[in-house]
């Protein structure tokens, strides 16, 4: 009873549980839909019920976890495509339309481009202003630039499935509804804003280094570290891409969250190894962590993942879990906010926030009980660290992919500890390169080295990959995995109190 008196009285929990019914209302916005007027009335009879009732605290509590559970789920709403709305560019779907627009993404792959255009006016009898994204396959040839404008005659269509995939449901994340077959794309002329310009700078440095890259290492190793420098997998051959889906390894090709927090932790104990203070190491690691992304043009996967790094090390920083929650359903729910497909949509965005939990609540536990094991060079952190976010993506992975080898854990073994190694070093080889080629080359062969190490390993162990058949692991599972680890996790941490006292 005092616990519940307690959490009732605490901003801090009132907090916590108002983003958390955000977070849950929009969930249930992906499954049920009202009309905006209704939700509207609703969240204004409960701002109004909590005003004359702040007094009573236990109904002032209900009636703030049910205004943000209305909240979370009219954001979705007003999320949700209107297909109706002319001025949307998937209004005029199953058309051949010509519409003009900006390239504002460009995704270059071994036999095509994959081109994202907002669309600006619809060219027909009577031209009309539109918005919206579309996907357009485009040949290697012309290239173009980001925010180059173009005008575009092709046959409108909606992403459907691609095999068991949902292709749909994966582009909604991007806000991408349309597609563009038999496509003609042609360009036209147009000024540039400040902002734009910038960005196209950004994106320029970015294909200098992927460039000054390849002159200093060689293939296929230079494609796997622009994956994974550089956010750019269209350079990866399909059978590489086959063999780290079949071994668990995906998220070391990928800025992920994961991948992120794991490089910040162990750069973060470098940093004190070397005698920095605590907060001095914490925003040096920042700084670099900001500039990164800055540089490798802030594609909104690498925002996320160096959000979910930054939040790792102020979560180690805080020390207390209770902050540490707080701080992470915050974010979830700004991020939410920005984009309320991606709570359910966006495996990367679920793997992420899975990888940092492990992080904050499993790893402090596997340390204590590996205390005895010698540290060599930070290889032990970092594979607990690996360890911790890996057990917590594995009920999600299982899920979402439907398959599992034994095999994986061994891969990430072998491979994981060279990883942060690696990062750091393939880093710091780019902007040597970008500055002189010759020094490049000089770093490169490490980074060659230690590539080639990952790639052979790989192609040794995906021989052996056979794995399980996963179909019947449904949601069921995926949730009573995540109520084991917690409970797991709660009574270490409560038998440790106990010790404690």
């Amino acid at each position: 009873m005092r616990e519940g008196i307690g959490i009732i009285n605490s901003r801090a929990e009132r907090f916590f549980f108002f983003c958390l019914c955000f977070l849950l209302g929009i969930a249930a916005g992906n499954f049920f839909i009202f009309d905006h007027f209704f939700i509207f009335c609703l969240i204004l009879i409960s701002i109004l019920g909590l005003i004359f009732c702040w007094s009573k605290k236990f109904l002032a509590f209900v009636l703030l976890c049910w205004l943000g559970f209305l909240l979370g789920f009219w954001r979705f709403e007003l999320a949700r495509p209107d297909f109706n709305d002319p001025g949307k560019i998937y209004h005029y779907h199953f058309q051949e339309v010509v519409f003009t627009g900006q390239i504002i993404n460009i995704d270059q792959r071994i036999s095509h481009q994959k081109l994202t255009v907002a669309t600006g006016w619809l060219l027909a009898a009577n031209s009309r202003r539109v918005t919206g994204k579309v996907l357009i396959n485009a040949p290697l040839w012309p290239a173009g630039q980001i925010f180059d404008r173009v005008k575009v005659t092709c046959w409108l269509k909606p992403p459907g499935q691609i095999e068991d995939f949902d292709y749909g449901r994966y582009l909604s994340v991007s806000g991408i509804y349309s597609l563009c077959e038999r496509a003609v794309v042609s360009p036209t002329s147009g000024p540039l804003s400040w902002r734009e310009r910038g960005i196209r700078f950004i994106f320029s440095f970015k294909q200098i280094l992927a460039d000054r890259l390849n002159q200093v290492v060689s293939e296929p190793e230079a494609s796997v570290l622009q994956a994974m420098l550089l956010g750019d997998r269209g350079g990866l051959e399909p059978e590489w891409l086959e063999k780290f889906s079949r071994l668990g390894l995906t998220h070391i090709v990928a800025i992920s969250g994961s991948h992120i927090s794991i490089i910040s932790a162990v750069l973060m104990s470098l940093l004190l190894g070397l005698g920095l203070w605590r907060r001095q190491a914490l925003g040096l690691v920042i700084v670099v962590i900001v500039v990164y992304v800055f540089i490798i043009g802030a594609p909104a996967s690498a925002v996320r993942s160096a959000v979910m790094g930054v939040i790792f090390l102020l979560a180690q920083n805080f020390g207390r879990l209770s902050n540490t929650r707080n701080l992470l359903v915050f974010t979830a729910a700004v991020m939410c906010l920005a984009n309320p497909v991606s709570l359910l949509a966006d495996v990367g965005f679920q793997l992420s926030f899975a990888a940092v939990l492990g992080l904050i609540y499993l790893f402090p536990i596997l340390k204590k009980f590996f205390t005895a094991w010698p540290e060599l060079w930070q290889i032990k952190e970092m594979l607990l660290l690996t360890f911790s976010a890996q057990i917590f993506t594995l009920p999600l992975i299982a899920f979402y992919f439907q398959k599992f080898s034994l095999i994986f854990f061994l891969a990430n073994i072998l491979i994981l500890p060279v990883i942060p190694f690696l990062t750091i070093w393939g880093l710091l080889n780019l902007l040597v390169a970008a500055v002189s080629v010759t020094l490049g080359q000089a770093l490169g062969w490490v980074s060659w080295l230690i590539t080639a190490y990952w790639l052979t390993v790989t192609a040794g162990l995906s021989v052996y990959a056979g794995g399980f058949n996963l179909m019947w692991f449904n949601l069921w599972w995926v949730g009573g995995s995540y109520v084991l680890l917690a409970a797991v996790i709660f009574w270490f941490n409560k038998k440790r109190s106990i010790i404690d006292l």
